[in-house]
């Protein structure tokens, strides 16, 4: 929790079944005869120490509040309630005003390895296994025989292995348009 709300501007949200039924939520305190009242008040205390809210007030098994909405940006959701499921729990139902951030993708290189020379590439490899060998025979270290690996094969991939410039996706994977607004 500590890690997440140091993250400037995060929108944190948990939810789930936190299974602390001896805290009323509607006015914030513990029930009378409240078993495990120390793990109570330490939920409560790591909320309160990090700016989290708990959204959902009404209970969803019997008189308990077990599944719990923590976000440290309560004013974004328009609508929390919970309607009756087919378990022993109903469900937790909210609305958020929330727009996904848009992530920044920077220009990369892909290589398109069906257009790949890959007998250049095999006979350029081939032929540097001598200059690795009188490497070996005259002792050197492990350290320059990779180093004369990699950057071979590095030499030959840019070499025989054509490339193309893909450049950052306007939107996120999972917005096609048609959310409400």
């Amino acid at each position: 929790m500590s890690r997440a709300t140091n993250v400037k501007n995060a929108f944190i949200v948990a939810a789930g079944d936190f299974i602390l039924p001896g805290w009323d939520w509607k006015i914030n305190q513990l029930k009378p005869e409240t078993q495990n009242v120390n793990i109570h008040h330490k939920f409560t205390d790591i909320l309160d120490d990090h700016g989290i809210t708990q959204i959902v007030n009404e209970p969803m098994r019997g008189t308990n509040t077990l599944d719990l909405f923590i976000t440290n940006y309560p004013g974004s959701f328009r609508r929390t309630e919970v309607i009756h499921g087919l378990s022993d729990h109903d469900i937790v139902y909210t609305e958020v005003d929330r727009k996904p951030a848009k992530l920044q993708q920077k220009p990369r290189k892909i290589f398109l390895y069906k257009k790949a020379k890959w007998q250049n590439v095999k006979d350029d490899l081939h032929n540097n296994k001598s200059t690795a060998k009188s490497l070996y025979n005259n002792k050197s270290s492990v350290n320059d025989i990779w180093n004369l690996f990699v950057t071979s094969l590095e030499d030959r991939v840019n070499k025989n292995i054509p490339t193309k410039t893909a450049h950052k996706k306007d939107c996120c994977p999972w917005n096609d348009g048609l959310q409400q607004t």
